[in-house]
This record gives structure tokens, sequence and C-alpha cells, in this order.
């Protein structure tokens, strides 16, 4: 089960999201930038993050933006063991179009869980789904697809038990078919996705946010998240909050 989704985020959420991230646009702008620190987890600075070319969209998905930029960063499968098994994350960028003026980076996410957080770069000067093109002046847009959804590796479960599963049971019997087969799905997921399955959680993807901020060299970063995306942000609040320099969740 492989997919990326593209979430329609209502545009006038996104502008008005963009005076919280300006307004500490003064004391970003003058401060100098402290070195980037190395991810939480023992796993070492990691390997500047080399760009390129995105992957054509197949239709009837438009084409990303020509400015976006897009790579692959390795995190280990599970971030207590640094040293084991790597997963790849797919990242996208769009850079900002004032460099003179940029703030850093705002890192995003659209929610779900389930849904492509790369996108949000890939499409970030869409007219109708992209952001505030004063916003896109001031931060690179980096958005990536977290473990297990769309582009980087993602979890494999038996599509013909999730489709027959009952999304909406009506009475005791129904519920019970809906308990089992979302039981059965489990299982399928995990035996097919392998040791990442048990690695799907939301501090893992709150770590590998971290790795991807190092990568880039930061030292901290700006998160948008909306619908599930706000957790994410908060949990990367909480394991990193010298890492955060605003945090912005519209719901």
């Amino acid at each position: 089960m492989n997919t990326s989704i593209r979430v329609n985020t209502k545009p006038n959420t996104r502008r008005r999201i963009v005076s919280v991230l300006l307004a500490m646009s003064a004391s970003a702008v003058v401060v100098p930038a402290a070195a980037a620190q190395e991810p939480s987890g023992a796993m070492g600075a990691p390997a500047p993050i080399s760009w390129g070319a995105c992957p054509k969209a197949e239709p009837p998905a438009p084409a990303p933006s020509p400015r976006a930029e897009c790579a692959t960063v390795e995190v280990p499968v599970d971030w207590s063991k640094p040293e084991g098994p790597k997963v790849g994350i797919f990242v996208a960028r769009h850079r900002a179009t004032d460099p003179a003026r940029r703030i850093g980076v705002l890192m995003s996410n659209p929610g779900g869980p389930g849904a492509s957080g790369a996108d949000d770069a890939l499409y970030a000067d869409d007219p109708v789904e992209g952001y505030d093109p004063a916003m896109l002046q001031r931060f690179d847009m980096v958005g990536f697809d977290p473990r297990g959804i769309g582009r980087s590796q993602s979890a494999d479960c038996d599509e013909t038990i999730a489709a027959s599963i009952p999304t909406r049971p009506h009475n005791a019997a129904e519920f019970e078919r809906l308990r089992t087969l979302n039981g059965q799905l489990a299982e399928s997921c995990l035996k097919r996705t392998g040791p990442l399955a048990a690695h799907m959680d939301g501090e893992s993807v709150a770590r590998d946010m971290d790795a991807i901020r190092a990568a880039l060299g930061e030292s901290k970063i700006s998160f948008i998240g909306h619908s599930y995306g706000t957790f994410l942000g908060e949990r990367y609040a909480r394991l990193f909050p010298d890492r955060l320099r605003a945090l912005a969740p519209s719901a």
C-alpha cells in the first residue's frame, strides 16, 4: 500500500499563519545562528543533503513547482539503535524567493495521518493550495513523507483486507467483524513491512524531523502542523525545545 495524497488545506488558514511566523522575523534575522546541533540518538552528524530533481508527477497530479528540489535522508529504523538498519525519508524543499531576507527553514506536515508532507513543499507556490507569497519570500519550505508513507519507505499491508473492513458498523456482529479484520490487517502490515512497522510512531517521526534539520545545517526550524500534523509539532517541541524557532498549529 504505497500512496501519495495531496491534502487541500484551506488557503485562508495558511494565509493567517503568516503573521504568526513572520512576527519573530526581526529577532530571527539579527541573532547570529548557532552551529547546527547533531540529532538526538547518537547517530552522529548526518551528511549534508544532496539535492536533485524531483520525481515527475503521475497524472492527474499537476507538475511540482519548478523551484522544488528533492532528496532522501537516511535515518535509523529504530532510534534506540542508531547504528542499525536505516530507512530513507523523502524530503522536498522550496527555497525562499528572497534569499537576502531569508529567515530560515519552515517545516510542515498536513496531517492525516498518512498524507504526504513533501507535497507541501512541492506545491508551495500553488495559487490555490499553496502558501502566502510573503511566507515563501522569507522561508525555505521543507516537507517530508513520514516513515511508512508515500515516497519514503512505505508500509505494506494487505489491500484486500483493508478494502473489506466496514467503516461504520451498525450492530454488534458488524463491530466484531471490524475488530477481527483490523487485527488481520495489523498482522499483515507487521509481516509485510518488516521491522519498520514497529517504529512508525510520532516520536520516531519527530526524531526524523531533527535529523532533517541537522542535515540541512540549521540550528533551529519553524514548524506548521495541520490536523494530525500538530501532534508531530508538539512532539518535536517536547523533545527538542531549543531547536524550535516557532510552532504554528492550525488545528
